[in-house]
């Protein structure tokens, strides 16, 4: 998927220069430039998607209640 979004931007980045040289202009200038940046933006590393379960840890101390969770976690305390 990388390599067509490479492509594609340098196919742009190319059209956007030959815009620039033979009509220079804002238009062709900021049109080369945002070009340019999404060329350079397709070699960036990929991010890593954070990982649902990542090893939580917890102490918890003499009579405490630790409650863990990976999501929403709703706790009553009901003394009677």
């Amino acid at each position: 998927m990388r390599i067509v979004i490479r492509i594609i931007s340098l196919a742009a980045l190319v059209l956007s220069l030959a815009w620039l040289a033979y009509q220079p202009g804002f238009d062709s200038l900021v049109s080369a430039v945002t070009c340019l940046g999404a060329f350079l933006a397709s070699f960036l590393p990929k991010r890593k998607a954070p990982q649902s379960e990542s090893g939580q840890s917890q102490n918890v101390s003499a009579g405490s209640i630790g409650i863990q969770a990976g999501r929403d976690v709703k706790v009553e305390r009901r003394d009677k």
